[in-house]
């Protein structure tokens, strides 16, 4: 039987649901290749003629969260049941909301993990790993926790726990371009927040009130990370 869009969809909520145990582990042994994510502004606002997809991490342009997706409603609710779980191999935080695109999930994970997924069955098809500063976790109020990633254009864009933002090819996961967007590293600045596309930038803010950092938000080129 094939998978229809609105099957992937449910499968994304499954995980979704699940998500204090779900996630993550090591990366395959053999990294697969997944689809372009060509995502760009016509698409974005045309969504809605695309219903199983969830394009950035409120779904839409205006970031809605509303799905308009009407198989799960009041009266199939109950024969909802478990589709897959993914093992991150932490207990640590998880507070992401998956983006999901012609059939493939990206989200993050601690510190600022990737993963790309199969939505239907959860596979892994590649794995980033930030070699993050361990420094930068004493500056982090919340854990290690990461929000989310944006797509946009056949790239994935994740900022790490220690400030430095990442652009990876939505295909590999192959890194692209790097920018540390910290501009003093003496103070207690973390990043856990999900980058916003704004045009031709890629946008973060930087946290740290809790300590002894006043927070900021930096703008850089999506092509090539220099800061706009």
């Amino acid at each position: 039987m094939g998978t229809t869009k609105q099957q992937v969809a449910g499968t994304v909520w499954a995980l979704v649901i699940a998500g204090g145990l779900a996630a993550c582990t090591k990366a395959p042994d053999k990294a697969a290749a997944a689809p372009a994510a060509s995502i760009d502004r016509t698409r974005l606002l045309a969504v809605d003629n695309d219903p199983g997809a969830w394009l950035t991490t409120g779904r839409d342009f205006g970031k809605t969260h509303y799905s308009p997706l009407d198989s799960i409603n009041e009266q199939t609710v109950s024969r909802l049941g478990f589709a897959w779980q993914l093992e991150t191999g932490t207990n640590r935080g998880m507070e992401a909301t998956p983006i999901v695109i012609d059939g493939v999930m990206y989200t993050s994970g601690v510190a600022g993990r990737v993963y790309a997924l199969d939505a239907a069955s959860g596979k892994v098809l590649w794995q980033f790993e930030p070699q993050i500063n361990g420094k930068a976790l004493r500056g982090s109020c919340c854990d290690m926790v990461n929000r989310g990633v944006a797509v946009w254009q056949g790239k994935v864009y994740v900022a790490a726990i220690d400030g430095v933002l990442y652009a990876l090819d939505a295909a590999s996961g192959k890194e692209l371009w790097r920018a540390d967007t910290v501009d003093d590293k003496q103070r207690g600045y973390s990043v856990t927040g999900a980058p916003e596309i704004a045009g031709k930038v890629v946008v973060i803010g930087n946290g740290g009130s809790e300590f002894d950092a006043r927070g900021y938000v930096t703008a850089y080129d999506l092509e090539t990370g220099k800061q706009a």
